[in-house]
């Protein structure tokens, strides 16, 4: 498992192949999002996440409690909060979509009701996102979250926060025109190299 938090974690925005070359036990940051639509990105990072968390660890031994619906911001909490046996580490994935990318609100369901005169304004609900804010913003060093989504609506502050204070992968489409460039370069890290002929029928198939 990882050890204590360091201060070299890894944070702000950053691309997914930056991420994955600069990502160790010791830049580990406490919250990531791994966000974009390339799934073969969003793949590979999270896979050199758990091996690095669970270094040594078989894969049906890894303990990651998921939260992927219905999600129980309480049960979250605690879990995140609650030291594990044997000086172990707490794994937490979160995929909500609904706690992550909610409806929008209709314009006559943000109006505010009405008060009475002279009556005690009733105290704000704060929503699951700004409770979500809330506990992400106290994680302890035995944790680490993973929020993983192909968008997030980048005018919500829950997006804003998660942006500026952890570490945000962004895992975008590889465009055509950058392909060639991608694929030489993929293929240097195992010693090898494509000929023009097959990164020509590659592009054709793609």
């Amino acid at each position: 498992m990882a050890g204590n938090r360091s201060s070299a974690a890894l944070s702000g925005t950053i691309a997914a192949e930056v991420f994955l070359r600069q990502l160790t036990a010791e830049t580990m940051p406490p919250v990531l999002c791994v966000v974009g639509e390339e799934a073969y990105y969003r793949d590979q990072v999270v896979d050199k996440v758990w091996n690095i968390l669970f270094d040594g660890v078989p894969e049906e031994e890894r303990d990651i409690t998921v939260f992927a619906e219905q999600t129980d911001l309480q049960q979250l909490e605690t879990q995140l909060n609650t030291y594990p046996f044997f000086g172990g580490h707490v794994v937490v994935r979160i995929t909500d979509s609904q706690l992550l990318n909610p409806p929008q609100r209709k314009e006559k369901d943000k109006e505010k009701p009405k008060r009475q005169r002279g009556a005690r304004s009733a105290p704000a609900e704060i929503s699951p996102q700004e409770r979500l804010q809330a506990i992400l913003s106290d994680v302890p060093d035995f944790a680490t979250v993973l929020i993983q989504a192909e968008k997030l609506d980048g005018r919500r502050p829950l997006t804003k926060f998660l942006k500026q204070h952890t570490c945000y992968v962004t895992c975008d489409p590889i465009t055509a025109k950058y392909l060639p460039a991608w694929l030489q370069k993929e293929a240097a890290l195992y010693g090898g190299r494509f000929t023009q002929d097959a990164i020509g029928a590659i592009m054709e198939y793609v």
